[in-house]
Formats: C-alpha cells, sequence, structure tokens
C-alpha cells in the first residue's frame, strides 16, 4: 500500500509558528541538568582530591623538615665531640 505525497505531509506535524525562543528553552533545560548532574559533582569531588593531596604533601614536607633537624642536630654534635644516640622514635638524646 503506498501513499501519496500529500497524504504524507498531512500526517507530518504541523509547521510552529512559535518563536526560536520557545524552540531554544529545552535545549537550555538540557545543558542545566547536564551541568548540575555531571559537572558539578565532578568539581566537588576534585576539589576534595586537592585538597587531600595538599595535605599529604605538608605532612611530607614536615616529616622532611624534622629528618633534616635530627641530621643538623647530629652533624652539630659530631663537630662540638658530643654523642648523640637516637631512640627508636627518630628523636635525638644527648649521653
Amino acid at each position: 500500500m503506498m501513499m501519496s505525497a500529500g497524504a504524507v505531509f498531512a500526517m507530518a506535524a504541523p509547521p510552529e509558528g512559535g518563536s526560536a525562543l520557545v524552540q531554544f528553552i529545552p535545549f537550555v533545560l538540557v545543558i542545566g541538568i547536564f551541568y548540575f548532574v555531571i559537572l558539578v559533582p565532578m568539581q566537588r569531588k576534585q576539589k576534595k582530591v586537592q585538597v587531600v593531596q595538599a595535605q599529604r604533601a605538608e605532612i611530607a614536607a614536615r616529616k622532611e623538615q624534622t629528618r633534616q633537624a635530627n641530621l643538623r642536630k647530629l652533624l652539630e654534635s659530631d663537630a662540638t665531640g658530643g654523642e648523640l644516640q637516637y631512640v627508636s622514635t627518630g628523636a635525638a638524646r644527648q649521653r
């Protein structure tokens, strides 16, 4: 059963006479939903990861400073003739 071109055009949706703004609203809504459902949670997670990385870097820097201070004390003690004995906690103690 073949349909004529006129019948096909008659079944098509009528041309909309609405403004371009009305046609643009669904597109804006989809973009808005995408932003709030996908992008905002990703940005929050990324910010948390950056905070954790900064905290870990700060802890590592403090450990390095402590190690350097202990080494400096050891070298100063050797230069003055004193002896240092390291205990299990990593702190130095003079004998």
